[in-house]
């Protein structure tokens, strides 16, 4: 599998918190390559800055642990069961939005999505949890549920645009 560059994640980052402005929803027609076996292939991830990838899910959770390890450290609470519980959590959070998100691509009649693209899509969640729960340290709760809302419609926009521009919407 290629590897995305820093600049692509930074660039997948912004679309996911700003995606209204973002312009880079572009269609996928002009990325498809020859046909192969009577199917239509895709560029690489590499040459697509739309392409989903595990990199910024799986760092945005270990990311989420570490800032969540804080914040119970800070609040008194930290001890090895509450941070295996916040993983525990984190990973059924996740498991449940990936089957929210296939059961609503079903419901529309449309086309399956590869799963590992709906995995990363569902871990895309975790850097708005990142950046509530480090508002949570910095600022308090009533920032974190502010921040919190803002990254869940920012994350919604940027999904059905991406939907959209995929096709299974």
């Amino acid at each position: 599998m290629a590897r995305k560059s820093l600049g692509q994640a930074r660039s997948m980052y912004k679309a996911m918190v700003n995606g209204w402005r973002y312009q880079y929803f572009r269609p996928l027609d002009k990325k498809v390559t020859e046909p192969v076996g009577g199917r239509l292939s895709y560029e690489p991830p590499i040459n697509d800055i739309n392409a989903p990838d595990l990199y910024i899910p799986c760092m945005a959770f270990a990311t989420y642990l570490v800032l969540a390890g804080i914040s119970l450290g800070l609040s008194g609470k930290l001890t090895p069961e509450a941070l295996n519980w916040k993983f525990v959590t984190g990973m059924m959070g996740w498991f449940s939005e990936l089957m929210l998100l296939k059961v609503s691509i079903l419901f529309t009649g449309r086309r399956e999505a590869p799963l590992l693209d709906m995995v990363a899509y569902a871990g895309y969640t975790f850097t708005g949890m990142c950046v509530a729960v480090l508002g949570k340290i910095t600022l308090g709760y009533t920032y974190y549920l502010i921040i919190f809302c803002g990254h869940v419609f920012a994350w919604a926009y940027f999904f059905i645009k991406t939907m959209k521009r995929i096709s299974i919407v």
